[in-house]
Order: structure tokens, then C-alpha cells, then sequence
């Protein structure tokens, strides 16, 4: 993944933490199942799957 698109995601994900907004959470754990699997983080995407499927 590039810089710029990782520092662009980091400033709204910091903000959906900080506000304790869920659905907006959620929505960055799907596109962060993305970058584990394209970084070989296998446990972190099952962690994601089952998160989501609840």
C-alpha cells in the first residue's frame, strides 16, 4: 500500500476511535482485511472475518 493512502486512511480511523463510532469501525476493519492479506497477515484476517460475520 502507498503512503499517501495509508496516512489519508490513518486521520478518519484516529477519528472513529476517538468518537466511539462503531459503524465507522467496522467499515475500516473491512478495508483493512485488504492489507492484511495483502501483507500475509492471516491471523489478523481471520480475527476480521469473525468480527464481521457476527
Amino acid at each position: 500500500m502507498s503512503v499517501l493512502w495509508r496516512g489519508l486512511m490513518h486521520m478518519p480511523k484516529r477519528d472513529a476511535e476517538r468518537e466511539n463510532d462503531g459503524k465507522a469501525m467496522i467499515s475500516f476493519w473491512r478495508l483493512n482485511m485488504l492489507e492484511f492479506w495483502e501483507h500475509g497477515h492471516y491471523k489478523y484476517l481471520t480475527l476480521a472475518f469473525r468480527l464481521l460475520a457476527c
